[in-house]
């Protein structure tokens, strides 16, 4: 009887430390899963915000040839009215800026556009004191991304030559 005793107390022990070993195993499963979740958000909010920022050129470049289709212009010679031209450009950047917005939910602040040419080569800028910013907030995880606005692009012959 007393070897009985024995072995049933210790089964009953090495039960529990495998039941132990299990739960603790899923508990720390569900913890890693929760946390990649949230590191998984923040990357991908990083990635749109970078691929907000490294669009921005493109989007001052489209801008500007909308701007020219808009305005009947073939090329930035037959412009005529430079600051008429300028608001339009504004204007379609700042549509642009509305969509990013209303599509990946990162604020594109607003800021001052210039334009200025010397003979076939026109560069145009954006610059604003505000951030991109992009904000995430639930139960589990809030955060906030701030990255510099601030583009120029040159363009030559209306070709996009080079950002910065």
């Amino acid at each position: 009887m007393k070897g009985q005793v024995e072995t049933v107390l210790v089964a009953l022990t090495a039960l529990m430390v495998v039941a132990g070993l299990y739960l603790n195993l899923l508990i720390g499963s569900q913890i890693s899963v929760k946390q990649i979740a949230k590191e998984t958000d923040v990357i991908e909010a990083v990635n749109k915000m970078e691929a907000v920022k490294k669009g921005l050129p493109y989007s001052l470049f489209y801008s500007y040839l909308e701007a020219l289709n808009r305005g009947g212009y073939s090329s930035f010679s037959e412009v005529k009215d430079q600051e008429s031209f300028k608001s339009e450009v504004s204007s379609v950047f700042n549509e642009y800026r509305d969509a990013v917005k209303e599509k990946s939910e990162i604020v594109v602040p607003g800021g001052e556009l210039s334009l200025t040419s010397t003979g076939s080569e026109v560069a145009v800028s954006f610059t604003s004191t505000g951030f991109l910013t992009y904000e995430s907030s639930s139960t589990e995880l809030s955060f906030t991304i701030f990255e510099n606005p601030n583009a120029t692009i040159k363009i030559v012959n209306d070709k996009l030559v080079d950002w910065f």
